[in-house]
Order: C-alpha cells, then structure tokens, then sequence
C-alpha cells in the first residue's frame, strides 16, 4: 500500500512525531494553537502537556474549542485566524 506522509483522520500520529512535538512544547515559553477546534485528541495531548508544565496556552479559533471544555487556563482569541495573524504581524513589525 502507498501512502503520502501525512496522517488521515483516524489513523494514528507516528509516535516519532508525537515525541518531537512533546519535546517542542517542553522547550516552548508558550502554545499558541491557530484554527483548530482541539477536538481530536491528536492535536489536544500537547494543550493537556503544556497545561501540566503551566506553560501559557492561547487558541485563535472562532467558536468553543476542547481547551475551554477542559477546564485549562487559556487565553481564547474567538475571531478568523486570518484577521488575527494580520493584528499579530502589524505588532511585531
């Protein structure tokens, strides 16, 4: 069987990913998550991480994600993630 390098819905992340991924947030001073909805737990585990290294987490997303349903602390920013990257860039020029 052939398949591209990507995951699809519902198969499993490589857990050679799943490490790297750990060790960013680990090294990370924060999470910031953009367009996602959090809820698959593929992409949810490194919130719950950072959450439990009481890393400061913010999701750009329009309407509610995972994160405010868990209960961890997060900065929620509920517009486009378009409108939001323009506001971030016109910040750090």
């Amino acid at each position: 069987i052939l398949k591209p390098d990507v995951t699809f819905f519902g198969d499993n992340v490589p857990k050679d990913r799943v490490d790297m991924c750990m060790a960013d947030v680990n090294s990370a001073d924060a999470v910031l998550v953009i367009g996602s909805t959090l809820s698959v737990y593929s992409a949810f585990r490194f919130v719950q991480h950072a959450a439990r290294l009481e890393k400061p987490i913010a999701v750009v997303n329009l309407g509610e994600t995972r994160s405010e349903r868990s209960g961890h602390p997060v900065l929620k920013i509920n517009m486009k993630c378009d409108e939001a990257m323009v506001i971030c860039d016109g910040l750090l020029k």
